[in-house]
């Protein structure tokens, strides 16, 4: 598979992204968990999405205006940094939020994740300054779905473990 193929993959799969933040909206919009806790994990999962299609899209921009190959690629790798340091100052600002209605990833896994997007932040510049080449910013976006799926994940895991209002007979409709 081409950069060029992976890169309209990628956007694809930043749509149909998308497209499930939207029924983990709807899930979310009939439980009783706090409404902040729930836009911060909307707006992690929009910021995943948009940002893949962001990235994806100027590098095909890029490479269809004849810009040479290894100058996509440490563009694009400047243009993930920008947006994953954007995304994660977004995330520890509000990590209070997620903390204090209990919708925090457990700490492993809240390890693994920035743990993994450090690793990929210094593959990056790595990237820019000696690879210049396409695998380095794929792993990135890869990453990012997977952190994104996660995020997905538990989002429907927390509206499945709460009560439905109808079975509380305290509950008056």
């Amino acid at each position: 598979m081409e950069s060029l193929d992976a890169l309209y993959n990628l956007s694809e799969v930043a749509i149909t992204l998308a497209g499930f933040i939207a029924v983990a909206t709807a899930l979310r919009a009939r439980s009783e968990t706090v409404a902040s806790a729930t836009k911060v994990r909307v707006v992690n999962l929009l910021l995943s999405s948009f940002g893949i299609l962001l990235l994806s899209q100027a590098a095909i921009a890029l490479i269809h205006t004849g810009v040479p190959k290894h100058l996509v690629w440490q563009m694009s790798s400047t243009f993930w940094i920008a947006i994953t340091v954007l995304a994660s100052a977004y995330n520890l600002k509000n990590q209070t939020v997620l903390v204090e209605a209990g919708m925090e990833l457990p700490r492993h896994l809240n390890l693994i994740q920035w743990s993994a997007l450090l690793l990929v932040l210094v593959l990056q510049i790595v990237n820019i300054l000696l690879l210049k080449a396409f695998w380095p910013f794929l792993i990135a976006i890869i990453l990012i779905l997977v952190i994104a799926g996660v995020s997905f994940t538990i989002i429907v895991l927390q509206f499945l473990k709460e009560p439905s209002r109808s079975a509380d007979p305290t509950t008056k409709e």
